[in-house]
């Protein structure tokens, strides 16, 4: 997929790379995604510099509100379920790495 394919499906963060390793991810039983911030993010004494997603499952879904009434925060929170780092770091990433989670999660919700 290239760069002008991700974004004629509205994945305007993500680059073509980062969707096809989504789309591995999907497909594979246990597989996980690396996302690679824009700018690192300290939490504690520890600096992050990318996030680690599992594939979704339908327990990631529970909370989601249904009928169109769903927040941003909401993806985030999905986003800091599926992930391996401590939900304070997707609370200090910068607006571009948070757009870049909540492209993740759409991604997963209409994928998998």
């Amino acid at each position: 997929m290239s760069e002008s394919e991700a974004e004629v499906e509205g994945l305007k963060h993500l680059t073509a790379a980062e969707v096809k390793q989504l789309e591995a991810c999907i497909e594979t039983k246990g597989g996980q995604f690396k996302l690679a911030l824009t700018r690192p993010v300290e939490v504690g004494k520890t600096t992050y510099t990318e996030l680690t997603f599992r594939a979704m499952t339908g327990r990631d879904l529970r909370n989601l509100p249904v009928g169109g009434t769903a927040k941003l925060g909401d993806y985030v929170a999905i986003a800091a379920g599926m992930a391996t780092e401590p939900a304070a770091v997707f609370d200090a990433l910068t607006p571009k790495d948070t757009s870049r989670v909540i492209e993740v999660v759409g991604f997963f919700v209409g994928h998998s």
